[in-house]
């Protein structure tokens, strides 16, 4: 990569904010499987001049621009009156800004960009070309040198070195992360951009640093700029104010607790600072929940689900148990009831029986006194157990509700 442009040349310079410049086309001077690079060597240079600040002019360039920005006829091509006050521009040797509108290749400020590249031996040779209108017109272009994987992974080194050449002044490279992520970040009051600002270009010495976002405090500094590689990271802090807050959980009852100290029970209207109050929601048989500012420091009411702990968990799993051992055992004793009653009525008929044959016919009276015992037997079986089932059942469901009660 040919290395930029080192000299600081600062006095009677004229600074032109918002230069207008168009990337032609990038021609391929070698193998045409390469023609991607015409689509992508303008998207790398187009972000590298995006981060120049601004663009001065020399001694020499400033006499012509003078003598051309004079002409009435030139003026008569803005719209909304004259984009520059000579008599602040050209005359003071301080640096001030020119804010203008026109168009690529009909004014003075405007720059074009263009050039040709090859792509031999896995190497990647580019040229590039500048010119202006009226000002100036590169003889010699700029050389970049790079393996084609540098290049296509990591084409920003070699682009910026080329932004920093074209300058006549010198320009560092800054790095501003910031938290949360949609601040906005401003440097000598000129909005750099929101979120993370990355590799910019800023002139050697201090500049102003403002980053601001709603509800956050502002965060002001002065950064001084000596080399390359300039970072900071900057995580702004939250306004601070009273607010009252109600909570609300579910169950209701909970407790609640600021800062360890105890308010009273849900659902409660508290008092609180929005930048140090931690909010403690409590129950027995739960486990706490715990709010933070970052999670009510916009809101009027906050409603809390408290989870079951885990013992409580298994005290109801048990508590379900019972339920369900309890139905099949009531289910069961039902089962046991009804086959005494039939086992009983069963034996009533064949003692009745018996009773028709008492004198006239022995054998069958025999017979229908044995069938009326077994079913008697039986019907006291089926008695005891439908008794016992039950009991059992209504045991199990009095555990039941004991355990449900205790993990509420």
């Amino acid at each position: 990569m040919q290395a930029s442009n080192s000299s600081c040349a600062y006095s009677n310079e004229i600074v032109v904010s918002q230069v207008v410049f168009s990337i032609k086309k990038f021609a391929n001077k070698g193998d045409k499987n390469y023609d991607y690079l015409e689509r992508l060597i303008p998207v790398f240079l187009e972000s590298a001049l995006k981060k120049v600040s601004f663009f001065t002019v020399t001694e020499d360039q400033k006499e012509q621009l003078v003598s051309i920005v004079s002409l009435d006829d030139y003026l008569n091509r803005f719209k909304g009156g004259s984009p520059i006050n000579r008599s602040i521009v050209f005359i003071k040797p301080k640096l001030k800004p020119v804010v203008f509108r026109n168009r690529v290749g009909q004014d003075p400020f405007s720059m074009i960009f263009f050039g040709e590249f090859l792509v031999r031996n896995n190497k990647v040779f580019i040229d590039i070309f500048k010119s202006s209108r009226y000002i100036e017109f590169d003889k010699t272009p700029y050389k970049i040198e790079a393996s084609l994987d540098d290049l296509l992974q990591n084409p920003e080194p070699f682009f910026l070195g080329y932004a920093k050449s074209i300058l006549n002044y010198c320009v560092y490279t800054v790095s501003i992360q910031v938290e949360p992520k949609d601040s906005v970040i401003a440097i000598d009051d000129s909005v750099l951009g929101v979120g993370d600002v990355n590799e910019f270009l800023l002139t050697a010495g201090s500049h102003k640093l403002h980053v601001h976002r709603d509800g956050f405090k502002d965060y002001n500094d002065v950064i001084t700029i000596t080399k390359d590689g300039f970072h900071r990271t900057i995580e702004l802090k939250r306004l601070t104010y009273k607010k009252h807050l109600r909570i609300v959980s579910k169950p209701t009852g909970a407790e609640v607790y600021v800062n360890e100290d105890f308010k009273g029970m849900t659902p409660l209207l508290i008092n609180v600072q929005t930048d140090k109050a931690i909010i403690t929601v409590s129950k027995k048989g739960y486990i706490d929940s715990v709010l933070y500012p970052f999670q009510y420091y916009d809101k009027n009411e906050v409603s809390v689900k408290l989870r079951v702990s885990n013992e409580i968990q298994k005290e109801k799993i048990l508590a379900e148990s019972y339920k369900r051992n309890s139905k099949i055992m009531y289910y069961s004793g039902l089962g046991f009831l009804a086959t005494t009653i039939l086992m009983a009525a069963e034996a009533t008929v064949y003692k009745q029986e018996a009773e028709l044959y008492r004198d006239s016919d022995a054998e069958r009276y025999k017979k229908a006194i044995d069938k009326k015992n077994i079913y008697s037997s039986l019907a006291t079986v089926a008695a005891l157990s439908s008794g016992i089932v039950l009991t059992l059942s209504f045991k199990d469901i009095l555990k039941y509700f004991k355990k449900y009660e205790s993990g509420d």
